[in-house]
């Protein structure tokens, strides 16, 4: 690449990465700089909101940083002083810088207005927008590098020789094909769902089967389903694509075949083989796959025959179920006798889709087909693999034109703890929260696109109402979620956090009370069980028992001192003020003034006396 790269490493769960939340994953409203920065940087680097990033000095290891550079910051546990862990969970974040500016230190006052130790980080790095996760492992980014140390310092440079042609072409990838830094993308969400659906379609054709995976209310499960509509054209399960969710009591029978009680004409009783879901829509995709094949040795009519009976949704009668195996033995005798060649490259594309797939016994309900799900096994693969199943005795293979898209919720099982089968077979995607969806002409955005156009208006109108009574702020939402998701990740973890489309159908003050008590609380309630101080610290209300908070002591204690506590409805104007603690937003109506000194007191800054760390 013409320009350098540089690292800056990121420890989550310190002062540090609070400022890096501040000022470069939420941004600085343009009107808080307008008089103290260069007019002219302003319009060349922010729109509405500034993503920018401070330093003590304009060089990382000697290097000047300037425009048109390079920064991954690498964000992950910090393990020391100048160290961020290299683990699985370090997430990598990429942005090209704008332009740099020096701020005198008698002018630096301002930059406490963000960072706590604002002053000592005179050197501004402004990016052209904000910055963008690379949906790349530290260890992939580490290994194209060239090497692969345990750990991170704060601050690195990467010489030019160090960039080898691979990782070359992946920033290129991301800043050109994906677009991601393009100034005048939209900030309506579609840019990150656009990167979701790009990885979809990269992994399943590498891999055959992806899950998305992430925390409650992320939209997982419509991320998957978006995808394939798109794909297929169809708006419902049936021909195309299924879908499915499994549970603890689902099994193989259910999933590949087994078998079923059915009654005939005369009531007696008959033990039949069904199959599965699984097994007819692989059927189902094998048998399009073959009909749209040019060969002459294909009999198309009693593959058209069994089409029918698969896409059949009653119960087959005795003397099609007799059918429907005659027919499956001359399918499985028409690919035996086909060359390789031919079923490498089966089409349409089918697809399943398994919401909660964590929540399966993988080993009870794959048994031993999780085999054939790999890519050089599947049908015309480089080691293809036939079985026979072992209750209706029949060959069967997975077709290389069906895909399977998993949903994960991490909350409820972590990703660690899965299936090492499943790991390994399939890709794995991380949907995170996304904050920013929640700003207010973000949500118009997502919102209006099936509205008509006297439904959009009153959209508005409930928006423009509902975040007047926000303080005017059109992030109050997104910054909610934010500080929320921060405090959770300090004292539970990342996979743990609250999601955003909790609230995307917020419209006023009684939905956002509705959406709070009743999903946003009990969640906290459920990840912190009994945990009352850890809840209230969450909620930035900590050793504050009365006035304006969303869980009120009781009178009573136990007999060793226990405090319980229970959940206190507010009204709108309190539930307001307690919103606004949360994200530490002074509170400036009238009557509040006495409470801002005990806000401000009571606030609970993530412990850590480490200011932002040169590392050079």
């Amino acid at each position: 690449m013409e320009n350098q790269l540089f690292i800056i490493g990121i420890g989550t769960g310190t002062d540090e990465y609070e400022n890096f939340e501040e000022t470069i994953l939420k941004g600085v409203k343009r009107n808080e700089l307008e008089g103290r920065i260069d007019p002219n940087i302003l319009d060349n680097c922010c729109s509405d909101v500034c993503y920018f990033w401070g330093r003590s000095k304009e060089t990382i290891y000697k290097k000047k940083i300037g425009k048109g550079d390079v920064v991954l910051f690498y964000v992950g546990r910090r393990i020391g002083r100048n160290k961020v862990d290299l683990g699985h969970e370090t997430k990598v974040y990429i942005g090209i810088v704008c332009e740099t500016v020096d701020v005198p230190k008698h002018n630096a006052s301002f930059l406490e207005d963000f960072w706590e130790k604002g002053k000592k980080f005179t050197f501004l790095i402004f990016f052209k927008k904000k910055l963008e996760k690379l949906p790349y492992s530290v260890e992939d980014i580490n290994r194209k590098l060239g090497y692969n140390p345990d750990y991170f310092p704060i601050a690195g440079y990467v010489k030019p020789e160090r960039i080898d042609d691979n990782l070359d072409d992946t920033l290129r990838d991301i800043l050109t094909e994906w677009d991601v830094m393009n100034e005048n993308a939209s900030h309506d969400g579609k840019n990150g769902e656009g990167i979701v659906e790009s990885l979809v379609e990269s992994l399943l054709d590498k891999k055959g089967q992806v899950i998305l995976y992430g925390p409650p209310g992320t939209g997982k499960t419509w991320l998957a389903r978006e995808y394939v509509v798109k794909e297929t054209n169809e708006d419902k399960p049936g021909d195309l694509w299924e879908f499915i969710t499994f549970h603890q009591s689902y099994s193989y029978e259910e999933f590949i075949e087994g078998f079923r009680p059915k009654t005939d004409d005369n009531g007696n009783i008959r033990y039949e083989v069904e199959d599965g879901i699984f097994k007819k829509i692989a059927l189902r995709a094998l048998v399009k796959g073959l009909l749209e094949l040019e060969n002459a040795s294909i009999d198309r009519d009693e593959l058209q025959k069994l089409h029918g009976l698969l896409l059949k949704k009653e119960p087959l009668s005795l003397t099609e179920y007799e059918e429907y195996l005659r027919l499956k033995r001359y399918l499985w005798e028409l690919v035996e006798r086909l060359p390789d060649e031919n079923l490498r490259e089966l089409t349409p594309k089918f697809y399943l889709i398994i919401d909660e797939i964590n929540r399966g016994n993988i080993s009870k309900i794959f048994g031993e087909l999780i085999t054939l799900l790999e890519k050089d096994k599947r049908l015309g693969g480089e080691n293809q693999l036939i079985v026979r199943l072992p209750y209706s005795g029949e060959p069967f293979a997975v077709p290389p034109n069906l895909y399977i898209i998993g949903t994960m919720n991490t909350a409820d099982r972590s990703i660690a703890l899965l299936d090492v089968a499943l790991r390994r077979r399939f890709a794995f995607i991380e949907v995170e929260p996304r904050p920013e969806f929640l700003e207010k002409e973000n949500l118009k955005k997502i919102r209006e696109k099936k509205l008509k156009t006297e439904e959009r208006q009153r959209l508005n109108e409930k928006l423009n109402e509902l975040f007047s009574k926000l303080d005017n702020d059109n992030y109050f939402l997104k910054t909610l979620l934010e500080k929320i998701n921060v405090r959770i990740t300090v004292v539970k973890d990342r996979d743990h956090r609250i999601g955003h489309s909790y609230f995307l159908n917020v419209e006023t003050v009684d939905d956002l009370k509705h959406v709070w008590y009743y999903e946003v609380l009990p969640l906290l309630m459920e990840y912190f069980y009994n945990d009352w101080e850890t809840i209230k610290w969450v909620l930035n209300e900590k050793d504050r028992d009365s006035e304006d908070v969303f869980f009120k002591k009781l009178s009573i204690t136990g007999p060793n001192g226990e405090k319980a506590y229970q959940v206190e409805v507010l009204d709108k104007n309190a539930f307001i003020r307690a919103l606004k603690r949360i994200i530490r937003k002074k509170d400036n109506s009238s009557n509040n003034n006495q409470n801002n000194q005990t806000t401000n007191r009571d606030e609970n800054p993530i412990e850590n006396s480490q200011s932002q760390t040169e590392g050079d």
